[in-house]
């Protein structure tokens, strides 16, 4: 067989991952199914989506690596190295996206509002967050516009 660069690029890019040239050794990086912290993230992801632990107002990573089955150390490892994020940013995630379930899919969410609460700090507790203020600072982080506005073009029928 003819070894050529059409053949070569081939072979390399099967192959590319799994190796790893660092100075003049070659060390072998773990394909993603065996990866430890893909492995914790998966397990991390289904039980957050099937227990819905972010909704805890306090949640702390020693529990939820007890319900993952791993240590907190392992988990925010996992954490940084897959979502390149921190836990807490991880945790806002879930967060801001159920936020969002709640002003998209249940616009007449709260149902009854008492007189002077906030429909916004409603939904920023029913989220798990701990106070209005960093619902909004950390919604407006990650979706570019505050809570209200994005209400307001869900309503419109904008988003």
């Amino acid at each position: 067989m003819e070894v050529t660069r059409k053949t070569f690029d081939m072979f390399f890019a099967k192959t590319a991952y799994l190796f790893q040239w660092k100075s003049r050794k070659r060390s072998i990086i773990k394909p993603k199914a065996v990866c430890p912290s893909i492995a914790i993230m998966e397990r991390c992801d289904k039980v957050m989506a099937v227990k819905k632990l972010f909704l805890h107002q306090n949640l702390k990573i020693s529990v939820l690596a007890r319900e993952v089955g791993t240590n907190r150390s392992y988990l925010s490892v996992s954490i940084r190295e897959v979502k390149c994020k921190s836990f807490s940013q991880y945790i806002n995630h879930y967060r801001i996206e159920h936020a969002k379930y709640l002003m998209r899919e249940k616009k007449e969410y709260p149902p009854v509002i008492p007189e002077g609460i906030d429909p916004m700090e409603e939904i920023a507790l029913a989220s798990g967050f701990s106070s209005s203020r960093t619902f909004i600072r950390q919604f407006r982080l990650k979706e570019g516009t505050t809570p209200a506005r994005y209400r307001k073009a869900v309503l419109m029928g904008v988003r």
